[in-house]
């Protein structure tokens, strides 16, 4: 059985920012601002829940068009000069050619392995995810997961457990890799075997106005029972819980967002058939 933390396993954490696409996204990145917003995003939660992580053995691939203004293209500079794991890769059309050199760039000489994990670049990580994952062990091809995490929205983060989410990681053999974002993170699970790691808080998902999908899930937490976990991010406003609204979150808003999730899974469920 191998660790993780093998001298021959290459860890990469793979980002798209600003790459094209089509379908809702399209949409949303041609509205105007779009881009500025997403770089602030970034600078709140992301890239400072990068910065902190304990073990910094991994690079960080992250995918920009390649008509990124030139002011942020400088921005990305001052990124690596802080933190050298982050790799900018600029590209025109999203190909799978396209995504596997430049991962075959970063992976390191030597490596028999290749471990990749997502993150969307408006989300966080907890400062223990990556050394934490590198304690796992694996046999053979392997998806990992971080079940519980927070949502993040308006000041207040919120427990959740998302048994196939999107911080998922996959380590393969690096001859003909195919990377943690063949498949769309919920149909992972429904897929492969998922080996579930304990990480309280592992990742942050952010909820604002730019998002495709995400919506605030779980049940409303205690700021201090999760703010360790990212105290590098030192724009992020927190608010202060009072009992009574913990309170009405557990007995109403929780149970709301619970059977909003079901009654969303149980019509999509109908429309496959």
């Amino acid at each position: 059985m191998k660790k993780l933390s093998d001298s021959d396993v290459s860890h990469i954490i793979f980002t798209r920012f600003n790459v094209r696409s089509g379908g809702k996204e399209r949409s949303i990145r041609d509205q105007s601002g779009w881009l500025k917003g997403r770089y602030e995003l970034f600078d709140i939660y992301c890239f400072p829940s990068i910065v902190a992580q304990t073990d910094k053995n991994f690079k960080w691939v992250v995918f920009f068009d390649e008509e990124t203004p030139e002011e942020y293209k400088k921005k990305n500079e001052v990124y690596q000069s802080i933190l050298p794991q982050f790799t900018p890769v600029y590209v025109g059309e999203w190909t799978t050619e396209t995504v596997n050199s430049a991962i075959n760039a970063a992976i390191s000489p030597g490596s028999r392995w290749l471990l990749t994990t997502r993150l969307d670049n408006d989300d966080g990580l907890n400062s223990e995810f990556v050394k934490t994952l590198k304690d796992a062990n694996f046999t053979d091809a392997t998806y990992f997961n971080f079940p519980d995490g927070l949502t993040f929205s308006d000041g207040d983060g919120y427990a959740h457990q998302d048994l196939s989410n999107a911080f998922l990681s996959y380590v393969e053999p690096v001859d003909n890799f195919e990377g943690v974002w063949k498949y769309p993170h919920p149909e992972v699970i429904k897929k492969f075997d998922v080996k579930q790691l304990s990480l309280p808080y592992a990742w942050l998902q952010v909820i604002h106005g730019g998002n495709v999908s995400n919506k605030v899930r779980g049940k409303v937490e205690r700021p201090e029972s999760w703010q360790a976990a990212y105290s590098n991010l030192t724009r992020l406003t927190v608010n202060k819980l009072s009992i009574g609204r913990s309170l009405l979150d557990s007995v109403f808003h929780s149970n709301y967002r619970r059977l909003r999730d079901r009654s969303i899974w149980a019509i999509k469920l109908v429309l496959r058939r």
